[in-house]
């Protein structure tokens, strides 16, 4: 009994310590998220803040669908040194915003990292996941393993709500954009796995091209 006890107290405490890190990360991120949105505000402000990122720009006549678009901004810090000699420190990479499209759907992703280089939050808006709505997804990052997701979606432009009867319920609330809540909580549904796995891909693809940029200016 006193086995079985023990064994008890400490799965609860387990759960607790677990709860209780998975917040903190999470207060964490969303601070670190709001100081980046702060400082690329800052950077459209003149004589503020000066501006700081990587731009490329992609166009692209792709079979099928026609003119293919991409924006992709990489924002980035210095990285600590103590060598006074270094006149110029090395940066790494804080966040990544893109936009692209797809014939007439348009997407949008934004990427956190950490000072690992790892990512710590995704935000993707992807109409190509049921036809006719429009999905954004809040994924939040530690250390490769997700601590909590929100996903939402809308009709898109003239959709078809009887056709989407199935799937999207107006008597539901709706956020200030028009979004309603689907999920939220610890983990990613499954059906919602191949968008996580593909906006993670594109994650480490956007640091290599920052590493990239950042070895080959003239510095």
């Amino acid at each position: 009994m006193k086995r079985l006890f023990f064994s008890f107290f400490t799965l609860c405490l387990w759960l607790f310590v677990s709860n209780a890190f998975a917040q903190a990360s999470l207060a964490s991120i969303r601070q670190q998220y709001a100081d980046v949105k702060q400082r690329i505000v800052r950077m459209s402000v003149p004589n503020s803040w000066p501006p700081e990122f990587y731009q490329v720009n992609v166009n692209q006549n792709l079979p099928a669908t026609g003119l293919h678009r991409e924006d992709i901004r990489m924002y980035y810090s210095d990285v600590d040194t103590d060598d006074e000699d270094v006149i110029y420190p090395p940066h790494r990479l804080d966040f990544v915003s893109t936009k692209y499209n797809f014939s007439v759907r348009e997407f949008y992703e934004e990427y956190l990292y950490d000072a690992t280089g790892g990512v710590c939050l995704i935000y993707a808006r992807n109409p190509d996941i049921v036809f006719g709505l429009d999905y954004v997804f809040w994924i939040y990052c530690h250390e490769g393993r997700i601590v909590h997701a929100v996903v939402k979606c809308k009709p898109i432009k003239n959709a078809n709500l009887e056709a989407l009867k199935d799937v999207w319920d107006p008597t539901e609330p709706t956020d200030s954009e028009g979004f309603q809540l689907i999920y939220e909580g610890d983990e990613l549904p499954a059906r919602f796995q191949e968008i996580y796995d593909e906006c993670v891909t594109s994650s480490e693809k956007y640091l290599k091209l920052f590493k990239h940029i950042d070895e080959t200016t003239r510095l």
